[in-house]
């Protein structure tokens, strides 16, 4: 075989796997809907669900549920939303993506839920949303909208605009978020252990707990998480530091 011929199927063999592998690639579209009368905006990918932007005055802040895997996988807990059977209960205000901040001026944005007693409701905040500043479908989906941080008096503590970027292949799913926050008052973010984005996964995703383990807030909320029977929860954690399990806990990427 002359030298030449092999240089060209060496290079045919380099195209082929190029163009696979940008085929498998391939960015699929995406379609941001916002239904009407509802606060909801629905983002799906390639013609299958993605997630749901949901913002009603239900919730005490804007959060992205359910989220799906590319192959339809269901990734988020469904409590307290969608509850599952055997699906844990704990952390109310644990629902599938969410931001927010667990001492701004003193007030608990990040714990806030409906399982918080009346009398302690003022201690924590709220994140309302009062906009959907833009909605776009292609190869890229776009979500913008605009939320004020406010104490139980709807008195606003600093403004929230957020630009999302939804985009996916085949086998890869990929949100990128750009959020300014800008002070109306004077506003003091107090050093605090749960925040700034948050994410609960579905029970399966879990890491396994081998013993009872007890949780309390900065407000003296305690949840218990019961261990020894879970069968269900199979999951690990992996950071960029190569830290795995719970020596992920608390820990800062390799970024």
């Amino acid at each position: 075989m002359r030298k030449d011929y092999k240089v060209r199927l060496i290079l045919f063999a380099v195209l082929l796997m190029l163009t696979m592998s940008l085929f498998a690639q391939q960015k699929e579209r995406v379609t941001v809907l916002r239904p009407v009368g509802k606060n909801e905006v629905k983002i799906s990918i390639g013609g299958k669900p993605f997630t749901s932007f949901l913002y009603p005055d239900t919730l005490e802040k804007p959060v992205l549920y359910p989220v799906h895997a590319a192959n339809g996988t269901v990734v988020t807990r469904g409590f307290p939303l969608d509850p599952k059977l055997g699906e844990p209960t704990d952390h109310p205000h644990h629902i599938g993506i969410w931001f927010n901040y667990e001492n701004l001026n003193g007030l608990d944005f990040w714990n806030n839920s409906y399982a918080i007693p009346a009398d302690k409701k003022h201690l924590y905040g709220w994140i309302k949303t009062d906009k959907i500043l833009e909605t776009v479908s292609g190869n890229l989906g776009k979500l913008g909208y605009h939320a004020n941080w406010v104490n139980q008096q709807n008195e606003v503590q600093l403004e929230e605009t957020t630009h999302f970027e939804f985009s996916g292949t085949a086998h890869q799913r990929i949100i990128d978020r750009v959020t300014t926050l800008k002070a109306v008052k004077e506003c003091l973010f107090i050093d605090a252990k749960d925040g700034l984005l948050g994410l609960r996964l579905a029970h399966e995703l879990q890491i396994p707990a081998t013993e009872d383990q007890k949780f309390t807030d900065n407000k003296g909320n305690v949840t218990i998480v019961k261990a020894g029977e879970d069968h269900i929860a199979n999951g690990n954690y992996l950071t960029s530091g190569g830290k795995q399990g719970n020596d992920a806990w608390s820990t800062r990427g390799v970024w």
